[in-house]
């Protein structure tokens, strides 16, 4: 099932700039994980809302328990957001 991702930086308008497709999950993350300097096995998926503004339903965080040489134990850092084309 195919995804979108766009990086947690900037306006939206920003962030939508930097959108892209991939064919999965899993190379969403490998992506995030290259394009943030992170472990692919840092990285977590949780769903957040449905964001009508973009159309986006439902709406996931794609968060790291390390980031920049700090480690998220209990809040886990929040690098992007994807979602299901459908």
């Amino acid at each position: 099932m195919p995804w979108k991702y766009r990086p947690h930086r900037g306006t939206l308008a920003e962030s939508m700039k930097e959108c892209r497709e991939f064919d999965s999950l899993a190379d969403v993350f490998e992506y995030a994980a290259k394009e943030w300097g992170v472990q692919r096995f840092d990285l977590t998926i949780k769903y957040v809302c449905d964001d009508n503004r973009i159309g986006w339903c439902p709406t996931y965080y794609i968060c790291t328990d390390t980031f920049d040489g700090k480690t998220y134990n209990e809040i886990p850092q929040c690098i992007g957001m994807c979602t299901e084309v459908e």
